[in-house]
């Protein structure tokens, strides 16, 4: 299965995926990428982990998604370079989910992670990492607002599940997990939240719009 695809400003193309491997006489899961053709694998870990969406620099270095399962309570949001397992969080939940190249210089590029981190009962919210070019990383979260027109003490967890850099300003879409409502659409920009229109009807669906409208 392939997970995703990127082509740098050289024309150079990775693909992620994952497959099937026998590894001491049993079938594993083994997650890599494909880089002009050539397969570089990712060692295989000793707890669950997940490795999906692929992002390369101009450079060649190759930037994946991914999550590692410490215990079940702490679950590493992380990310492999060039194959080899990154950790942007040690507590609570994690996950990367989508992978942006930024601005890129001599010394290397801004590259920008999607996902969420935070306790799983309610606390993990939408989040984006940005790794310098020195490999140093800082976390910036969202935090919770007035979704779905219910209070923000009714939203439950968000996530991001894509990322997009243009210059200095960050857009992230998502979901916010909202009690009484379920998976609102929204993105954000720069942190502020901008929900995306839908027909709520709470006795039938979490979100519906029908058409044409006689359809029931």
């Amino acid at each position: 299965e392939l997970t995703g695809i990127s082509v740098n400003s050289k024309g150079v193309v990775a693909v992620s995926g994952v497959a099937s491997k026998k590894v001491n006489k049993k079938k594993v899961l083994v997650y890599g990428y494909w880089k002009n053709g050539e397969l570089t694998e990712i060692p295989v870990e000793n707890s669950d982990y997940e490795a999906s969406k692929i992002g390369l620099d101009t450079k060649g270095n190759a930037y994946i998604t991914g999550w590692k399962m410490k215990s079940h309570t702490v679950i590493f949001a992380s990310y492999w370079l060039n194959g080899k397992r990154k950790d942007l969080t040690s507590t609570l939940d994690g996950e990367t989910t989508d992978v942006a190249i930024g601005a890129e210089t001599e010394s290397g590029a801004h590259v920008y992670f999607s996902g969420a981190h935070g306790s799983y009962n309610g606390g993990s919210l939408a989040t984006y990492w940005r790794r310098k070019p020195s490999g140093q990383t800082n976390q910036t979260k969202v935090t919770k607002v007035k979704t779905a027109g219910l209070p923000k003490n009714m939203v439950w967890t968000s996530l991001a599940t894509s990322i997009h850099v243009e210059g200095s300003t960050v857009y992230m879409a998502g979901v916010v997990n909202v009690i009484n409502a379920g998976d609102v659409p929204v993105y954000w920009k720069n942190k502020v939240q901008h929900e995306l229109p839908v027909d709520f009807d709470y006795e039938t669906c979490d979100y519906c719009r029908v058409e044409p409208k006689d359809i029931t």
